[in-house]
């Protein structure tokens, strides 16, 4: 069982404003020290207990998920968008 040490309290994440999701902004929870954190390990540095990075309910799981991906859409196409821009100038600069 994991009992909270009262260490979380350093890493504790502030309330993001309306309609940001805390995990969106990369906090994570603590369910043994009911505290959500801004802390890059996968275990809470009190307790050892893991964090969680997604939500509980669908809903809200749901929508995360639409909202990385769509993230992931746009760095996709931006990457391809820049890599065909680079193959143009090596062609232009072999041409020449």
């Amino acid at each position: 069982m994991y009992l909270c040490k009262g260490i979380c309290k350093k890493f504790k994440a502030k309330r993001p404003s309306v309609d940001k999701s805390r995990y969106k902004l990369g906090q994570k929870r603590c369910n043994a020290c009911a505290i959500f954190l801004n802390y890059n390990d996968a275990r809470c540095p009190c307790c050892g207990c893991k964090l969680r990075t997604n939500p509980r309910s669908t809903k809200l799981r749901r929508s995360l998920l639409i909202q990385k991906e769509s993230i992931k859409k746009k760095s996709h196409s931006n990457l391809s968008a820049y890599s065909s821009e680079i193959w143009f100038h090596v062609d232009n600069t072999l041409k020449i």
